[in-house]
């Protein structure tokens, strides 16, 4: 993980920077799923739209923490002011899901469906979306650090856990 504080350049925040040099553009609005995309919710699995998207206004200044990188083109961060919400749901997840109980397996589970699964590289549990399914299992990214992954099985995510807003913001530099 890589931490930068987003300062003031000149007494400008460093997006209009970025912006007013061409080195970033201001990021169009995200689609919302419609609801013939996404499946009816039950009771037991949060949908994409129970896993509401942070909202950052125009300007903001802040320190953001850098959990993935692609590209200076295609990255995600999160605040750090969120760690701490971040940090009690990932503790919850790891309570509920290797308890002898954990929430049920989802089968059958439909792209746009929020869930919980385990990453590959720690084995640790993570809020995540499915973004799409095949033979070879479910593709998901991960809601709050913004990489992604196929797995083989995703469980159910209760209400409670849907709460925290998702906190990856994915970003980009233009012209890099």
């Amino acid at each position: 993980l890589w931490s930068v504080q987003v300062q003031d350049i000149q007494s400008r925040d460093l997006g209009e920077f970025l912006v007013s040099r061409n080195f970033a553009r201001r990021a169009a609005a995200a689609a919302q799923p419609s609801a013939s995309t996404v499946p009816a919710p039950s009771p037991k699995v949060a949908t994409v739209a129970q896993l509401r998207p942070l909202s950052v206004e125009a300007g903001f200044k802040g320190t953001v923490t850098v959990p993935h990188i692609i590209s200076p083109n295609e990255f995600c961060c999160f605040l750090q002011e969120n760690e701490a919400a971040l940090n009690t749901v990932m503790a919850e997840l790891s309570t509920l899901y290797n308890s002898p109980s954990p929430p049920p397996l989802l089968v059958n589970a439909e792209a746009g469906v929020a869930c919980a699964t385990q990453f590959s590289d720690d084995g640790e549990w993570y809020r995540a979306v499915i973004k799409s399914t095949s033979s070879e299992g479910y593709e998901v990214v991960y809601a709050d650090y913004g990489n992604s992954e196929v797995v083989e099985s995703v469980r159910a995510l209760p209400e409670r856990l849907a709460s925290l807003p998702t906190q990856a913001l994915h970003c980009s530099l233009f012209g890099a």
